[in-house]
């Protein structure tokens, strides 16, 4: 009766449905914390990636304003305003001619892609602290 009575007790206990669940919940927190560091580490490499083109989409369009002469030919404002409004439609066209499209579709394109990157590194970077506080929270209950 002494052997047995410790083994059967052990034998036909079952644990408690909810440390089965606390488990689960556990693993769920991990993979999802798991997901969650991955995706944030691609979005800094994206975010990166992003930063240097808008940095080169930058450079061209100073150079394209520099090389179109486009901020001496907007100084006629300030130094001939009259000759302007009195032809302010051919001033108007040439001013559209003279600039650099091709330049400032890239740039708004590459701050277009920079903002877009940084609003899903935020929202990774916000999804992994969610997922450690969670993770940290089930260890204080346990």
């Amino acid at each position: 009766m002494g052997e047995n009575s410790g083994t059967e007790n052990i034998a036909t206990d079952k644990p408690p449905q909810s440390l089965f669940l606390r488990i689960l919940d556990r693993i769920r927190a991990e993979q999802k914390l798991a997901s969650a560091k991955r995706h944030t580490f691609y979005s800094f490499i994206a975010l990166g990636g992003s930063l240097a083109i808008f940095l080169a989409a930058c450079a061209a369009v100073q150079s394209e304003f520099v090389r179109t002469e486009l901020i001496k030919i907007l100084s006629l404002i300030i130094s001939d305003p009259a000759e302007i409004v009195a032809n302010w439609q051919d001033f108007g066209l040439f001013v559209i001619e003279s600039l650099p499209v091709a330049a400032l579709v890239g740039f708004f394109f590459s701050l277009w892609a920079l903002l877009g990157s940084a609003k899903y590194t935020a929202k990774y970077i916000t999804e992994t602290i969610s997922a450690q506080r969670k993770i940290r929270r089930q260890l204080r209950l346990n």
